[in-house]
């Protein structure tokens, strides 16, 4: 079967290209990329009979649906996405290929959950994931392992915490606009957007990271895990960018204005301010103090089991580029071997099970830090028992 990965020239696009060369079921691999520089490529996958590389712009519709024909499952890894989600998810569709993203912009991923192209995508019997990644993605499948634990789910945090040393070009650019503007959050049982960068929160996570201050981030998972949950009171997305100066700067140039996406006139020429300012960073951090080297995501779910209030927290840490790609190159083992049925647009909650995924996970060696907690409430009627 024949996989094409768009954006395959970069760092996650590689990550997934890894997870699949020793696939049997896979006997080619398309890096579709706007750089087709072979000298980029991983030595494995340069190496490798079953990968080829060819020059491709995800938003180039028409050569993208010529690329794709005879295409058993396509991946987008191509930055940003709100430029490329839309083009090649119903390209895909088009050619009656399965499809999987790892879209973290919530705007586009608004754009997705659109009635018509869920009819058509099940039309087509057409499976179309959206925001398999680590957030969205791994997070999404342990809030929604850890709501099968319990009886009622009350509220869902997510956190993540990324170094600055591992964000470049569109990456760089949707960190910094995701505290831009209005987001949308799942507050008082209803979806809300509230301003990016509220909700300042001290967040412990593994070590290295360590405590963290953490805000409101635009991402996908307040608009499609609510549907699942119909207790749910909260669901919350909060980030950082490490170390802490980075996270500081940026909420400094929110201040003047300088994350603003949409275009300005200065001195008789256009420019955007988000563009501007997400350029300077690698100038403004080369003398700064580096961070960790490692980004984290933490997982919280509370509810309750038989009476009694339960939480759960998970830890993981690790590179972004390979805790990316990795869950989508297990979504896109998963799709190939039957093991994913459900067709139209899914996010990931929608189309795998928990208990399928996250062994699958492990052994591919993700740690993950596990707790969980009970709140007990003692009275007098409970006499001296409680003390055994």
């Amino acid at each position: 079967m024949r996989v094409a990965i768009v954006g395959g020239g970069g760092n996650i696009g590689q990550e997934v290209a890894l997870g699949l060369i020793k696939v049997d079921a896979v006997t080619s691999i398309l890096l579709a990329d706007v750089h087709d520089d072979p000298g980029r490529l991983r030595d494995r996958l340069r190496k490798n009979g079953k990968v080829s590389l060819i020059r491709l712009d995800a938003r180039d519709s028409k050569r993208l649906a010529a690329e794709l024909l005879e295409t058993r499952l396509v991946i987008n890894c191509a930055a940003p996405f709100a430029e490329t989600v839309g083009p090649v998810a119903r390209t895909a569709v088009a050619v009656g290929a399965d499809y999987i993203d790892v879209c973290d912009d919530f705007a586009a991923t608004a754009s997705l959950l659109d009635p018509d192209l869920d009819q058509a995508a099940r039309r087509a019997e057409v499976s179309l994931i959206t925001g398999m990644g680590s957030d969205p993605g791994t997070n999404n499948l342990l809030a929604a392992w850890y709501a099968k634990k319990l009886d009622t789910v009350e509220a869902v945090s997510l956190f993540w915490a990324v170094d600055i040393g591992e964000l470049a070009g569109a990456a760089l650019t949707h960190a910094t606009a995701m505290l831009a503007g209005q987001v949308p959050q799942y507050l008082d049982s209803r979806l809300q957007h509230v301003e990016g960068g509220d909700g300042e929160e001290m967040v412990v996570f593994a070590d290295p990271i360590g405590a963290c201050l953490v805000r409101y981030v635009g991402h996908p998972q307040p608009l499609t895990m609510p549907r699942h949950m119909p207790d749910l009171k909260s669901l919350t997305v909060k980030g950082a960018i490490l170390p802490a100066w980075a996270d500081q700067l940026l909420m400094a140039q929110k201040a003047r204005g300088l994350l603003r996406p949409d275009p300005l006139e200065v001195k008789g020429a256009r420019v955007r301010p988000l563009e501007m300012t997400a350029a300077r960073w690698r100038e403004l951090a080369r003398d700064k103090e580096p961070g960790p080297g490692v980004s984290g995501l933490k997982v919280v779910v509370t509810g309750e089991a038989q009476g009694r209030k339960i939480s759960y927290t998970a830890d993981m840490v690790g590179a972004m580029g390979p805790g990316t790609g990795l869950p989508a190159a297990i979504a896109a083992r998963l799709l190939l071997t039957g093991k994913i049925s459900a067709k139209g647009v899914l996010a990931p909650e929608d189309a795998i099970e928990p208990e399928v995924y996250l062994p699958l996970l492990i052994a591919s060696g993700a740690r993950i830090q596990q707790t969980r907690s009970e709140t007990v409430m003692l009275s007098a009627n409970d006499g001296e028992g409680w003390l055994s």
